[in-house]
């Protein structure tokens, strides 16, 4: 599989394929963290080692900053009134 997929990456403007592997993969003796270092995916959270109780904590803060984030983003949409917000 990694093999195939890496055929089309180089099709494509990329430098790296991460992937979603996490630090609790470690225990289970998960066989694609091995497949990862043969073809040269990267595993940001395995290598940071954040497990997934720690990654679903990221994403819930992720999705309160960005649903608190949604009352400025209308600004930017509009030229006239992103040069009014810039000034």
């Amino acid at each position: 599989m990694f093999s195939k997929l890496r055929e089309e990456v180089k099709k494509l403007p990329l430098n790296y394929i991460i992937d979603g592997t996490n630090f609790d993969d470690k225990k289970d003796n998960h066989p694609g963290i091995r497949a990862n270092k043969e073809f040269g995916i990267v595993s940001p959270f395995y290598q940071l080692k954040f497990t997934k109780d720690k990654i679903r904590s990221l994403a819930k803060c992720l999705i309160w900053f960005f649903s608190k984030a949604q009352d400025y983003l209308p600004c930017f949409a509009d030229s006239s009134k992103r040069e009014d917000y810039l000034r």
